[in-house]
């Protein structure tokens, strides 16, 4: 196996492992034993499980990345931010799996720095969708348009369809609600909020 495989395998492993059985209960031992290989053969590559699972991060959320950094070279406006969300929802899907890990460890990942870098992805999206002035009713319907593309698909997992007509659903009801959410019609700001807000789903 070459140096660029082995990593890939290691980075698979541990999203696998983490996603079973936690960060925290999830060694840099038990990865290597899952690999076939020793753990001297992971440190070669990783000092620590959390420099893995920021890899994770920085890699599964590039796409999210971009459609953030399209909708804040934008002005913020209704139709911005339905598009967002269109290109928002298109790209979770990649994203999903390190969303989970690190929503379901979030006591243990507090204090890291890949936790904060989190925090900070969440604050930036949820500013791309917040109406610029609208009362608190306005911006709960625009969180919850992202809550639902979010989250919608595994909430109705018993559901009788399939995982894209779920997405696709859930993408409906998000850009009703963001619609929804722009009723007052205030003028739209030109330049981004960068107001914390919360986490969807937390």
């Amino acid at each position: 196996m070459g140096r660029g495989s082995t990593r890939a395998r290691i980075k698979e492993m541990a999203l696998e492992l983490f996603t079973k059985q936690g960060y925290e209960g999830t060694s840099l031992r038990e990865i290597a034993e899952h690999l076939g290989v020793t753990k001297a053969a992971v440190y070669c590559h990783f000092k620590t499980k959390e420099g893995i699972l920021a890899e994770l991060l920085q890699e599964r959320t590039q796409p999210i990345e971009d459609v953030i950094a399209w909708a804040e070279a934008q002005p913020l406006r209704p139709d911005v931010q339905q598009e967002a969300l269109r290109r928002y929802e298109g790209a979770l899907a990649h994203a999903a799996p390190i969303f989970t890990i690190l929503r379901e460890n979030q006591g243990d990942l507090r204090d890291l720095a890949v936790g904060a870098s989190f925090r900070a992805l969440l604050t930036r999206t949820l500013a791309l969708f917040r109406p610029p002035g609208a009362d608190l009713v306005d911006q709960v319907r625009a969180v919850t348009a992202l809550i639902a593309v979010h989250t919608a698909a595994g909430a109705l997992s018993d559901a009788d369809a399939t995982v894209d007509e779920k997405r696709a659903a859930a993408l409906t009801v998000g850009l009703e609600l963001l619609a929804s959410a722009h009723r007052t019609g205030l003028p739209a700001r030109q330049c981004r909020s960068t107001e914390p807000f919360g986490s969807p789903g937390t």
